[in-house]
């Protein structure tokens, strides 16, 4: 704590308040996977840095995707995988 800036924030609420703020973009962490940074992705359980950097670059590459399930046109990326994620990412219009 500095000395004299108490926000009444315990040590793990403060890293609560980091990782909120540092979430991934959109309603309830569902992300855009045509807005989503590698980073964002890469945080999600199942994904990783490798899945995540093929997610970006098929989107930088192709162009947006117009869907979830366009994910499986991702190498690497199985249904199974698509099906895990359908709850944490949108294609917003």
């Amino acid at each position: 704590m500095v000395k004299g800036f108490n926000l009444g924030f315990s040590s793990m609420g403060f890293a609560l308040v980091l990782l909120l703020f540092n979430a991934p973009v959109g309603s309830a962490n569902v992300v855009d996977i045509n807005r989503v940074t590698v980073e964002q992705l890469a945080a999600f359980d199942g994904i990783g840095p490798v899945y995540a950097e093929r997610i970006v670059m098929h989107r930088e590459t192709h162009g947006g995707f117009d869907s979830v399930s366009d994910l499986g046109a991702v190498w690497g990326i199985s249904k199974k995988a698509i099906a895990r994620l359908q709850d944490l990412v949108s294609v917003d219009p």
